[in-house]
C-alpha cells in the first residue's frame, strides 16, 4: 500500500489539465449550438409545412424566411430548379404589382 503514494502533478502539469478541460467545453458548447441552430431550421420548416397546404404559398414563406432553393426543394418535394423559377416569377411579379396599384 505504501508504494501506492500519491502522484505529483507540477503546476504547469495542472495548468494544461485545466486549459484542456476548458477546450474540451468550449468544443462541446459549439457542438450544441451548431445542433440548435439546425433544430431551429427544422422546427421552421415543418410549422411553415403544417400550416401551409397550398406549395406557393409555402415557398414564398419559406423564402420571406431567408431559405433558399437548395433547402426548399427537399421540403415542398420538387427540384431546386422548379424552386429557383417560382421565386423569380414571384420576385417579378411583386413590384408589377406595386407600379400597377401606384399608377
Amino acid at each position: 500500500m505504501a508504494a501506492l503514494g500519491r502522484c505529483r502533478v507540477t503546476h504547469q502539469e495542472r495548468k494544461e489539465l485545466q486549459e484542456g478541460a476548458k477546450l474540451n467545453t468550449k468544443i462541446r458548447g459549439d457542438t450544441l449550438q451548431e445542433i440548435s441552430q439546425k433544430l431551429d431550421v427544422v422546427i421552421a420548416f415543418l410549422a411553415a409545412r403544417g400550416l401551409e397546404n397550398n406549395t406557393a404559398a409555402l415557398v414564398k414563406k419559406l423564402a420571406d424566411m431567408g431559405f433558399g432553393p437548395k433547402i426548399i426543394a427537399p421540403v415542398v418535394g420538387t427540384t431546386e430548379n422548379a424552386i429557383a423559377i417560382r421565386l423569380s416569377r414571384l420576385r417579378k411579379k411583386t413590384p408589377r404589382k406595386k407600379a400597377s396599384s401606384a399608377a
